[in-house]
């Protein structure tokens, strides 16, 4: 490979960032191709063995278990997919506080399990936004699922959407009072896999920004250790890109 040759001889081997994420890009799908085969066989061998010993429950068990953990490995590889083969928005007209409202119905039980309330607050009068209704609420869920999860011991999560006339842009807030976010971590959650020591973040907020990317939109944090942290989403009312 080129690369590699330029690394031996010493030679400037910096890369432009559409140059990297090409690399990326072609990595994770390479990786999620060469995985998603044998992993398939391996779910299909597992429940014909657990088909063939159903009076053997402490073989069935462990066949569960093993059945859970690969149901993990293709989550990733799911992710991974997405990330390396990303789909363009299928754009439509909506209100974006019907999305939020659907999602609120869809976190409903992690929030009450985890004795966090949700509250949102609309704007009045927001205009129709124009978006993929499905990857946004895809975003919109990943980050009110990690503000519950930064707040194990409860909290309040606020949900807040405004509109700037002047910009034609949507401010969506996702506000939490948990565990925060340090200043070194915050420039490295967007990372995929990122792990702060004790828990791993994953593709979630990976795939979220590229996502927002797509809809000419970024997503921005602030945050503060101990006091809880603050995603926010702009996206325009119309998708530019």
């Amino acid at each position: 490979m080129q690369l590699g040759n330029d690394i031996k001889n010493g030679q400037n081997t910096d890369l432009y960032p559409s140059e990297k994420i090409c690399i990326i890009n072609e990595l994770a799908n390479g990786v999620a191709h060469e995985i998603k085969n044998p992993l398939t066989t391996t779910i299909g061998l597992l429940q014909l063995i657990k088909e063939r010993n159903l009076e053997d429950k402490l073989l069935n068990q462990h066949i569960d278990v093993a059945l859970e953990e690969t149901s993990k490995i293709n989550s990733i590889i799911k992710e991974l997919m997405h990330i390396s083969q990303p789909s363009r928005p299928d754009l439509t007209f909506t209100q974006i506080e019907f999305v939020l409202d659907e999602v609120s119905l869809l976190i409903d039980s992690d929030a009450v399990f985890n004795n966090v309330t949700v509250k949102r607050y609309y704007q009045p009068h927001l205009p129709l936004a124009v978006m993929d209704v499905n990857q946004i609420k895809r975003v919109f869920i990943n980050l009110a699922v990690n503000a519950i999860n930064a707040m194990p011991g409860g909290g309040l999560l606020e949900i807040n959407v405004t509109y700037n006339q002047e910009q034609k842009k949507f401010k969506i807030d996702f506000k939490d009072n948990g565990k925060g976010i340090s200043k070194t971590e915050i420039k490295k959650i967007f990372y995929p896999f990122y792990s702060d020591g004790n828990e791993k973040i994953g593709l979630g907020l990976t795939v979220s920004e590229q996502l927002v990317s797509k809809h000419g939109g970024q997503i921005k944090v602030t945050s503060e250790k101990g006091k809880g942290s603050i995603f926010t989403v702009h996206l325009p009312v119309v998708n530019t890109n």
